[in-house]
């Protein structure tokens, strides 16, 4: 019986473990059609995090808090910046998007989402405060 009892709390413990290493804290992966299936002018900031998980930096400017999210490779570090794209960390791969969320007063206003073309150049897609998708080439090579 007490062999019993020691294999169900080993079971609990592996499942207790189990469940604090999972993926649930980890954020999506925001492909163009994530973000334009979720991103929605009006989210507030539980709804921002809801969808699109933990920022990787959060500033003031412009009037506005700003979010942003990233995918970065694995050993890249860099200090993402509210009012500066990476864009030539997006050209050579170190990023493969920066999102920047616009909020005012817990309320989404603006989308502004960068990543490399099938061009190689830097694309953004807006979502502007009337909920308008817009995309452009916002990069120029010689």
């Amino acid at each position: 019986m007490k062999k019993i009892y020691c294999h169900i709390i080993l079971f609990i413990s592996i499942l207790f473990l189990n469940s604090g290493c999972s993926d649930q804290n980890k954020n999506p992966l925001i492909t163009i059609e994530y973000l334009k299936d979720n991103a929605k002018i009006g989210m507030t900031e539980n709804e921002i995090k809801n969808k699109f998980g933990q920022e990787a930096f959060r500033g003031y400017g412009d009037g506005s808090d700003v979010w942003i999210f990233d995918k970065t490779k694995e050993s890249f570090k860099y200090t993402p910046d509210i009012q500066r794209v990476a864009h030539g960390e997006i050209k050579n791969g170190n990023l493969q998007y920066q999102l920047y969320i616009n909020v005012i007063k817990n309320k989404t206003i603006m989308f502004s989402y960068f990543y490399k073309g099938d061009n190689g150049e830097i694309w953004q897609i807006v979502i502007t405060p009337d909920g308008i998708q817009k995309e452009t080439q916002v990069s120029h090579s010689n």
